[in-house]
């Protein structure tokens, strides 16, 4: 039977073991197993998250042990995993990227992905429009 010093020792230690994490935020995780569907990350929480492998389109070498930045949609779900996006920490990243660089009125420099009607879609981070 755990006395109650024993019980409070343990409470201390487990939340020191784990990270604070609020919706909303990005954070970096390991991948710790990856499917045909889906890839596992750790990031320091009470349980793991799940992202689709789609997400992870454009990094075809993923492998279990790599570390990526991801997007906290939700603490728990109804089977208590953490609900994490890799697209929306790309998109958060890519406007902070776009406003830091408009303060410091540098140039960004983007990648066309495919013609439009009036200009070009480019790959800044984000998908935007260049005009002709």
């Amino acid at each position: 039977m755990m006395t109650e010093e024993t019980t409070s020792s343990l409470s201390d230690l487990y939340a020191q073991n784990l990270r604070v994490i609020t919706e909303g935020q990005i954070v970096k995780g390991r991948v710790i197993a990856l499917t045909a569907q889906d890839v596992l990350i750790d990031i320091g929480f009470k349980s793991e998250g799940s992202i689709s492998r789609v997400e992870f389109s454009d990094q075809p070498n993923l492998a279990v042990g790599d570390e990526v930045e991801v997007y906290v949609e939700n603490v728990e779900d109804e089977q208590g995993m953490v609900i994490l996006s890799k697209h929306k920490a790309d998109r958060q990243k890519g406007w902070e990227r776009i406003i830091n660089s408009f303060k410091e009125g540098d140039t960004i420099d983007g990648r066309p992905v495919r013609k439009v009607k009036g200009g070009l879609m480019v790959d800044i981070g984000i998908e935007a429009f260049m005009p002709a």
